[in-house]
């Protein structure tokens, strides 16, 4: 065999026109491949990375109350990050993701915006540095300075934004806004830094500091809003920290224990809340008899039922008003509502005797003003488990969300949060990858396009590279018979044939890879003013962006030389059946 490899060897060298031709037209047809190959996945790794995981993280925790999906609030901090620290890794890098749409108005002209809350009062590792950089390039200013609270609000703005609406450094926008318990708010920031954009979508946020933004919005100090998690290896174990995350966000029954006034005695209350959809009023009224009142007003959307004993002891009847007050779960406040009994209950049924049950509107109305401590494990031992049927009817702490496979689902499941009909808070935990899946079926797209054009134009350069053969082993045919003559056996004289075009194919594809690369580093020092286009949320900083892999160049470089050496399999083998009689008699 090293005598043929040999062999193959010196024949292409001494064929040398031809054969560099020939490899040109294969490196070229690898060049194209592999930029293209490249580009498309460059596209995908730009709208996961500099757009994707800058809206949502590799892996987000997302909330939202009675159908308003700006309202990313969740009550209880401590709880959130419990479940998110024990779900990412170490190295994981998670990220409260606060924003609102804002009217802005700035010298004379009014404009939409989105205010966005960055946390520099932690940590910041080198690599989160860089990416900051990259993203946000000063063109006036600091990007630091949002921590200076020193100045009011300070803010940081594109120049597209600032030019818009005509304002430069140390200037004061306006900001009318709606914050997350729904109340009407306004603030003055102050410009303290102008940044050329990296891409069109960071042209139209302007940038506070996190705790700054939080406090503007009306978050409290254990409140916490949506959270992002991301990893340095999302694509292996993005979804596997959604999961865990998932079942660790469990939710319990929503109790609430305090001290309740009815008719001037004042009594240890426990509330509960039932929601009021007609399957969970079927449940009600199976589980819980009455004793005084109409089963359509207790169970309604306004129904409130007092267990039969608290009645009796406090000599409380429908149309009466329970004062009720709780302590909350963090800090010194404490909270009040009043309920208006319509139902007394009978004395069957799994609950505490100085229970009362709440329409789900009022009850989460009071559950969250504010969030009222863990209920103690005793009681939970009086209240319904998840064996009775009476549970599914009752009012969980919050709604957690099935987990999505793909962006359909996600978006159906979007649209059932938005309606509203659940009254309290729902929670959804996904990953990148189906929240966002429609940009891997773009990029499947790309790669299928890729490879079919590729496949045309190499299906034109095989052509080219099936005749060549056959020409060469034409015009060799008298050195096939003096091969075959001193004792060269067909399967060597194919071997020869093969190798020399396996050996031409792969060094042509290597010297494709390379040239591919060059050119790949040439375009992207080309700059592109696309800043009001959307087509620049394909470029990066202004620039093309190519994603080309290892595992890529390597399988094209494989495929174009196994299929060269396929096409060349066929003439090769017509060659080498040749006899060494008929090839010595063969003239030109």
């Amino acid at each position: 065999m090293p005598v043929i490899f040999n062999i193959a060897i010196r024949n292409l060298v001494r064929q040398q026109s031809r054969n560099l031709l020939l490899g040109v037209a294969i490196a070229f047809g690898a060049m194209v491949l592999i930029m293209a190959n490249a580009f498309s996945h460059g596209i995908s790794k730009v709208l996961f990375e500099q757009v994707v995981r800058y809206t949502n993280g590799h892996v987000a925790l997302t909330y939202t109350r009675n159908g308003n999906m700006t309202s990313q609030i969740f009550y209880d901090d401590t709880r959130i990050l419990a479940a998110v620290n024990k779900a990412a890794p170490p190295s994981a890098r998670i990220e409260e993701a606060a924003g609102v749409f804002a009217r802005a108005i700035g010298n004379g002209i009014a404009d939409n915006v989105i205010m966005v809350g960055v946390d520099l009062n932690r940590t910041i590792t080198p690599e989160e540095i860089k990416h900051y950089a990259s993203n946000f390039s000063m063109l006036q200013g600091s990007f630091l300075s949002l921590k200076d609270t020193g100045l009011g609000c300070p803010v940081i703005i594109s120049e597209q934004k600032a030019k818009y609406l005509r304002v430069q450094m140390g200037d004061v926008v306006r900001v009318r806004f709606t914050g997350v318990n729904n109340q009407s708010s306004s603030a003055q920031l102050k410009i303290v830094g102008i940044f050329k954009p990296a891409n069109v979508f960071m042209a139209s946020p302007v940038f506070l500091e996190l705790h700054t933004l939080k406090a503007l919005m009306g978050y409290g100090p254990h409140d916490i809003a949506s959270v992002h998690i991301n990893v340095k290896d999302p694509e292996r174990v993005a979804k596997s920290i959604a999961d865990s995350l998932h079942a660790l966000l469990r939710p319990g029954l929503a109790v609430m224990t305090g001290s309740g006034v009815l008719r001037g005695t004042a009594t240890a209350v426990t509330v509960l809340g039932f929601q009021t959809d007609s399957a969970s009023q079927g449940i009600m009224h199976r589980g819980i008899p009455l004793s005084a009142g109409d089963s359509a007003a207790a169970f309604g959307y306004r129904g409130v039922i007092l267990a039969g004993e608290l009645a009796a002891q406090c000599g409380a009847g429908i149309g009466d008003t329970l004062a009720f007050s709780w302590s909350a779960k963090y800090g010194p406040d404490s909270g009040h509502a009043s309920f208006v009994i319509t139902a007394i209950a009978g004395a069957a049924g799994k609950f505490p005797a100085n229970g009362v049950f709440v329409n789900e509107r009022d009850f989460y109305h009071a559950y969250y003003s504010p969030l009222p401590p863990s209920p103690a494990p005793e009681l939970l031992t009086t209240l319904p488990d998840s064996s009775s049927r009476l549970y599914a009817a009752l009012a969980p702490e919050f709604l957690l969300m099935h987990r999505c496979a793909t962006t359909d689902e996600y978006t159906k499941m979007s649209e059932e949060m938005g309606r509203g009909k659940f009254k309290g808070i729902m929670v959804s935990v996904q990953s990148m990858y189906e929240t966002a899946s429609a940009i891997l079926q773009v990029e499947k797209a790309l790669n299928i396009i890729t490879l079919v054009a590729g496949l045309i134009l190499f299906f034109i350069i095989l052509i080219g590279v099936v005749n060549t053969l056959r020409m060469t082993i034409r015009e060799r045919t008298r050195e096939i018979g003096t091969v075959r003559a001193i004792g060269m056996q067909r399967s060597q004289v194919l071997n020869m044939f093969l190798i020399e075009t396996l050996c031409l194919a792969f060094v042509s594809s290597v010297a494709g890879a390379i040239a591919a690369f060059g050119a790949m580093a040439g375009l992207t020092l080309l700059t592109i003013n696309a800043a009001d286009n959307p087509m620049g949320m394909l470029l990066v900083n202004g620039h093309l962006f190519f994603a080309p892999t290892a595992v890529a160049v390597a399988a094209f470089i494989v495929f174009i030389t196994a299929l060269a050496g396929a096409t060349a399999f066929f003439p090769a083998r017509r060659a080498a059946k040749l006899t060494a009689a008929n090839a010595m008699r063969h003239y030109e």
